[in-house]
């Protein structure tokens, strides 16, 4: 081994060694030597005697390839600082997260620094758009990435409020849903900025501007050079967007904001006498979700989606990936077996914890929106057995409307998974289509 010693090393390599032989006391060493007692514990640890390197050679990252994804993403799309970005973190991704290893990870991945991913308006020169930009001004964007087969997800983002809107949709229904995220917008909507990439997939978006006579800007999108590590399904992103969206208005107090929630940033603006919407805030404050339950189901789908698999007291999806595929493959077979029921419009089975749907298939039927929706029938279901103190579980829902009949049945071994099927009331029997749900839900292994 090569003598390397410090340039202000105040011993040499046969001091040490010496140090290291004697059987005299510490400090009659360190007066012998002239040098600190401190020094003589370090070099009698020591089974040699040149000097360690002092700079950590390879640095060391906890988050793992799914985690390092999301967050790289909430930092270019969202443009959130390093304090919010660790709120975020702490709260839904990576519990215990310190600053420096979440600015260790911006570091590596080049964007550390906030002037390097603002977006670069054609023309001008980046970020240089948002100091001068309006109240309202809504940027809309296209994720590449986390869009799968022709389900593209758009993001639509107010700059001032932070409030956030978000769609997996087909191309050509963009421009509905861009009017739509205007028309329900908290805060006025005066100006838009365009990613490129958006208006070359959307192409009739272009066309809605006109008769939305809004004044925009095209923009160049800075995106994370990181891909997403395994293959996405388009259900399960659908399902959490809407989770994550209402999650981050109404639950997530951000330091550039004061500390306060884009939601209660909407409020402050309207109070001031900003352009918003008084109807839109109520219908906002009214929907909101629970804290607890929302942030629990983002942590359940932050966990689904990465690789190595989910576990949860409720449901059960396997960290192999055949035995996985098995489960999906036998809610598949059962809604399509359901669909077999007389007069059946649209079968499902879903998880009422975290909003997933495991399989679905319908007649044009909207069973995103279906699943949705009844995961909250069962959950209003349960918490009111629960003040009811009422030691049972739930057989079967039955909802009877004019035309339709919606029949929901918990899985018997784990009620936390549930099966939905719509049949016609006209031309369905509602005893045999109850007993068909019955015996499929009995034979369905999650």
């Amino acid at each position: 081994m090569p003598n390397k010693i410090h340039k202000n090393a105040r011993t040499t390599p046969k001091v040490r060694q010496e140090i290291q032989k004697s059987k005299e006391s510490n400090s009659e060493l360190a007066r012998r030597y002239g040098i600190d007692i401190a020094t003589v514990r370090k070099w009698r640890s020591r089974d040699f005697v040149t000097d360690a390197p002092v700079i950590q050679k390879k640095t060391r990252f906890s988050f793992n390839p799914w985690q390092t994804f999301i967050i790289l993403h909430l930092r270019c799309y969202l443009y959130l600082g390093l304090d919010d970005l660790l709120t975020i973190t702490n709260a839904y991704i990576k519990p215990n997260t310190s600053r420096s290893a979440l600015s260790r990870l911006l570091k590596k991945h080049y964007v550390s620094k906030m002037c390097n991913v603002l977006p670069i308006p054609d023309g001008s020169s980046q970020g240089e758009h948002l100091k001068s930009s309006p109240l309202g001004t809504l940027q809309v964007s296209m994720i590449p990435t986390l869009s799968v087969k022709n389900n593209y997800l758009f993001i639509a983002y107010e700059h001032h409020s932070r409030y956030l809107f978000g769609g997996l949709m087909d191309k050509n229904e963009v421009s509905t849903w861009l009017k739509k995220c205007i028309r329900e917008s908290p805060v006025l909507v005066q100006h838009l900025l365009l990613d490129k990439l958006a208006l070359s997939v959307a192409s009739n978006l272009l066309n809605t501007l006109g008769t939305l006579r809004l004044p925009y800007t095209v923009c160049t999108m800075v995106r994370p050079q990181v891909q997403p590590p395994a293959e996405l399904k388009a259900r399960l992103i659908a399902s959490c967007i809407e989770v994550v969206t209402q999650a981050f208005n109404q639950h997530t107090p951000l330091h550039a904001l004061r500390n306060i929630t884009p939601f209660a940033q909407c409020l402050a603006l309207q109070q001031s006498g900003a352009p918003s919407s008084k109807k839109n805030m109520r219908i906002i404050e009214a929907n909101a979700m629970d804290i607890t339950e929302t942030t629990m189901r983002i942590k359940k789908y932050v966990d689904m989606i990465y690789v190595g698999g989910y576990t949860s007291n409720s449901v059960q999806i396997c960290s192999t990936k055949n035995k996985g595929e098995l489960n999906m493959a036998n809610a598949n077979e059962t809604v399509n077996e359901l669909m077999g029921t007389e007069g059946a419009i649209a079968a499902i089975i879903a998880d009422s914890d975290s909003g997933l749907v495991l399989a679905q298939k319908s007649n044009g039927f909207d069973t995103d929106t279906a699943a949705a929706g009844n995961t909250r029938v069962v959950q209003a279901k349960r918490d009111t057995m629960k003040m009811l103190k009422l030691n049972d579980s739930i057989e079967d829902i039955l909802i009877t409307l004019g035309n339709q009949l919606h029949l929901i049945t918990p899985l018997p071994t784990n009620d936390a998974i549930f099966g939905y099927l719509v049949v016609d009331k006209n031309g369905a029997n509602l005893g045999m289509a109850r007993a068909q749900l019955k015996n499929a839900m009995a034979g369905l292994t999650i």
